[in-house]
């Protein structure tokens, strides 16, 4: 009996050690399919992120094109002068309100800038009169004359008229176009 007990003992031993193993090796391959799945895994977000830096730059690129077209637009739009204005039921008025931006940089990269609302400039009947709106930014309002209001009455350029050496539309006695040899919508000119 006692070796009936002990033949039963080696088998179950036996299949004990059969059972251990394959566990073990049951183990084995699913930590396998893990590591392939993750291989797998790392691979895709690798694939994933290159497929990101491509559309990236193709979206930079578009940018870039748009701005072009946009750009080649307006000065399609700028040179047919018959095409500015819109028709709005026997009206005629200029396209749209325009603002005036002036980006200032100096040699160490400081920038400042200059930006006027609801800019205009008159048509050459009325001497392209000059009408600027309201200012904001960071370079001065020197269009206006703003800057101190002593000298306001003669630096604001506001509805000033353009002035040329041979049209002198300024408030100065003499010709601020011709003396500055430049054209501009002088108000007066060499006060101080």
């Amino acid at each position: 009996m006692n070796e009936a007990l002990f033949v039963l003992a080696v088998l179950s031993v036996g299949k004990m050690e059969k059972l251990i193993s394959c566990v073990l090796v049951t183990i084995v391959l699913v930590m396998s399919r893990e590591s392939w799945a993750l291989e797998d895994c790392l691979q895709e977000q690798e694939r994933l992120r290159a497929q990101v830096r491509l559309l990236e730059t193709r979206v930079k690129l578009q940018q870039v094109k748009i701005a072009h077209l946009l750009h080649e637009k307006e000065v399609q739009f700028l040179d047919r002068e018959e095409n500015s204005v819109i028709d709005l039921g026997g009206k005629r008025k200029y396209a749209g309100e325009y603002t005036l931006k002036v980006d200032l940089a100096d040699f160490e990269k400081n920038s400042r800038y200059a930006q006027y609302k609801n800019f205009k400039v008159g048509d050459e009947k009325n001497a392209y009169e000059l009408n600027i709106g309201e200012y904001s930014g960071t370079a001065g309002d020197s269009l206006a004359g703003n800057f101190h209001p002593e000298v306001q009455w003669w630096a604001s350029h506001q509805r000033m008229k353009f002035s040329t050496w041979d049209k002198d539309n300024d408030n100065y006695k003499g010709n601020c176009a011709e003396e500055d040899k430049s054209g501009w919508w002088f108000n007066r000119f060499g006060v101080v």
